[in-house]
C-alpha cells in the first residue's frame, strides 16, 4: 500500500528524504506488517506495507486521512468494510508513531495518508490488459508504486516534458498509452 505524507507542504525534497529515513529507522514494522518508506518530491513519501499472508481484495478499502482543508484535524483511518479493519488499525498506529517521531520537526510533524490501493501485485496490468506495461515516472513516489507492482520504471528525472521526450526518443507513438 502506498501513502502520501508528511504534512508541511513547503518542505523541500531533501528534508522529505531525511524525514523518510528517520521514519524507516524507527518504524520498520508494525505488528506483522513490514514497512518500507521511500521519499517523494517536496513533502510527499510512499509507504509500502507488506503482510506475511495475502489479504482480502477489499482490505485496503480505507478513505484518505487528509481532510482536504488546511487547519482541519486529519481524519482517522477507518476501514469501510470488515476486511479493511486490520489494515486501518495498522495505518492508525503508523500515523501515531510517525507523529511521535516527527512532533518536534518544524514543518513536517504529522503524516496524512492518501491512496490505499491495496496490493498492486495482485492485479498485474499485463494479465489485465494483455500487454507488458512500461511505466514512465519522473515523480519518485509514482516510481515506487510502479516498481512495487512488478513493473520496472526506467530511471527518469525532471518534468512531464522529459517523460514525453523519453517516449518520443524510445518508442513509436502507437506503442504506449498514458494514465494520469
Amino acid at each position: 500500500m502506498a501513502y502520501h505524507g508528511p504534512a508541511g507542504r513547503k518542505d523541500p525534497t531533501d528534508q522529505s528524504r531525511k524525514l523518510t529515513e528517520l521514519l524507516q529507522k524507527n518504524i520498520p514494522r508494525i505488528e506483522d506488517a513490514e514497512l518500507t518508506f521511500a521519499p517523494g518530491m517536496e513533502h510527499r513519501l510512499a509507504v509500502v506495507m507488506r503482510f506475511p499472508h495475502a489479504l482480502a481484495k477489499d482490505a485496503a478499502d480505507i478513505p484518505d486521512t487528509d481532510p482536504q482543508l488546511e487547519g482541519r484535524q486529519p481524519l482517522k483511518p477507518l476501514g469501510s468494510v470488515k476486511n479493511a479493519e486490520r489494515v486501518a488499525a495498522i495505518a492508525e498506529q503508523l500515523i501515531d508513531r510517525a507523529h511521535d517521531i516527527l512532533k518536534h520537526e518544524e514543518k513536517a510533524n504529522f503524516i496524512l495518508m492518501r491512496v490505499f490501493p491495496g496490493d498492486p501485485i495482485s492485479r498485474p496490468l499485463n494479465r489485465h490488459m494483455g500487454c507488458a506495461p512500461l511505466p514512465i515516472a519522473t515523480y519518485p513516489c509514482t516510481a515506487v508504486l510502479q516498481n512495487s507492482s512488478g513493473m520496472q520504471a526506467p530511471a527518469l528525472e525532471g518534468t512531464v516534458e522529459d517523460e514525453i521526450a523519453f517516449l518520443k526518443n524510445n518508442y513509436d507513438s502507437y506503442d504506449f498509452f498514458s494514465c494520469m
